[in-house]
């Protein structure tokens, strides 16, 4: 349950390597680099546990539950901070990232801390506490994780022209704009700063990549992200979509109408944030966090203004969210008991009686969560190739696979040297971030029946 995500060992690696502390904000220029989180992995080291490592997301995501809960009673009354805790302790989004040794726990709470900020600065509550508030939040967000920049400068514009429509025309608002844009830049700057310097420094920007963008893939990301935390996962992502814009719409139709503009424009700004980069992976969770955020401040919101209406609002609105929340609590269940993966009992099974071989038909980053726990535990486990396969089959045969695909027997190798494996068990894995392992051991070659070579002779006299 507590084995390591294939990316939280990749930022543990570039935490480690890293020649110097300082060497974390702008030695080290690709995507995976979320400075705050990569500073407190190299701090615990190798040989801490999981537990330690995500001590600070697990902190963070409990903190957000407090600050979305406050943001939303502000607004809806005491309904909607219940009904915002609940889906932010619940929803299996925000539980996922909120336990995983990465920066996403962080940057879900930076940037709760600086909308609850920015929506007192709007109202005209402008003092230190607020605009430290601002800072802070969007300073921990944006060093926890790039992806906060853009979602910061939507938030810029949302505010920007709530500020004007309070002050009824455009030179009146000016002077607080201004004053907030310069919150946002001390916020901002020093990741954007870092960022530049890595590039500089290490003279390239690795961008790793599975899948180039596509619109469908987008909608699909867009559809699984609302599946993690508001609509059932059994749906197929078309229709997950059209649930989701329909939950959407009918909390824009029951909120006040001073909220509408912003959270539709919100909304509508964050869900564009791939398209308008035309990022890769657009299909993964984790690139619409903001998305999320704002998605589930509004149902919070929905769920407060249908409770203050009373009668069937308040009778739909309670049977909606109960439905929600029971298949919120069903799927974080199952990330507690499945966690990320098993690689440590995958191990275990194939070392059971001694030293053995394995070969991994896994595409993708999975063998490598294998490889590390075969390093960091000594165990006596060594890979096959395909071109020592012939001359030597592998004792185990590895491979990740759906429920659906697993076989009880499977037949594998190069052509003209197949082996059969038996399966042995299977391993799941929780719904986001994770690898399933379907474990087969090789069995013995057939033994095929003696011919007689003659005929057997009766004993005689």
């Amino acid at each position: 349950m507590n084995d390591f995500w294939v990316d939280e060992i990749w930022s543990l690696e570039l935490g480690v390597s890293a020649p110097t502390w300082a060497s974390i904000f702008w030695g080290i220029s690709q995507d995976n680099n979320h400075p705050l989180n990569t500073l407190w992995m190299r701090l615990i080291g190798p040989e801490g546990s999981s537990l330690m490592h995500r001590l600070p997301p697990v902190v963070f995501g409990s903190a957000a539950t407090y600050v979305a809960a406050r943001l939303t009673r502000r607004h809806a009354g005491p309904a909607a901070g219940v009904a915002a805790a609940i889906l932010f302790a619940t929803g299996l989004l925000f539980v996922n990232y909120g336990s995983e040794a990465r920066g996403y726990g962080a940057m879900i709470l930076g940037l709760l801390v600086a909308m609850d900020a920015v929506d007192e600065w709007v109202r005209g509550v402008r003092n230190r506490w607020t605009s430290a508030r601002i800072c802070g939040g969007l300073a921990v967000a944006s060093l926890s994780h790039l992806l906060a920049v853009p979602a910061a400068a939507i938030l810029g514009a949302v505010a920007s022209a709530g500020l004007w429509m309070n002050a009824g025309a455009a030179s009146l608002a000016l002077p607080a704009v201004m004053r907030l844009g310069l919150h946002f830049a001390v916020g901002i700057v020093p990741a954007v700063a870092a960022f530049v310097a890595g590039v500089a420094i290490t003279g390239s920007f690795t961008r790793h990549s599975h899948e180039p963008y596509t619109v469908e893939r987008h909608l699909e990301g867009l559809a699984l992200n609302l599946q993690l935390f508001v609509v059932p996962l059994w749906l197929p992502w078309p229709w997950a979509l059209t649930v989701g814009a329909g939950l959407v719409l009918a909390a824009l139709m029951v909120i006040r109408p001073g909220l509408r503009a912003a959270y539709a424009g919100g909304i509508f700004a964050t869900a564009l944030i791939a398209a308008a980069a035309q990022a890769p992976d657009p299909q993964y969770p984790r690139f619409h966090i903001a998305f999320s955020i704002a998605v589930a401040l509004l149902c919070a919101l929905g769920v407060g203004a249908a409770w203050t209406r009373g009668g069937l609002a308040r009778a739909a609105a309670v049977i909606l969210f109960s439905g929600v929340i029971f298949l919120n609590l069903i799927e974080s269940l199952l990330l507690s008991e499945r966690g990320r993966g098993q690689p440590r009992a995958a191990i275990s099974i194939m070392t059971r009686d001694g030293p053995a071989t394995y070969f991994d038909a896994i595409e993708g980053s999975a063998p490598r969560r294998l490889r590390y726990y075969i390093e960091q535990d000594a165990k006596p486990l060594t890979r096959v190739t395909l071109s020592t396969f012939c001359e030597a089959p592998p004792d185990w045969l590895l491979d990740s696979q759906t429920p659906q695909d697993v076989t009880q027997t499977r037949r594998f190798g190069p052509s003209g040297c197949e082996a059969d494996f038996a399966l042995v068990t299977y391993l799941w894995t929780g719904r986001v971030s994770g690898h399933p392992f379907s474990i087969y051991r090789r069995m013995p070659p057939a033994v095929a029946p003696m011919a007689p070579t003659e005929e057997p002779r009766r004993p005689g006299p």
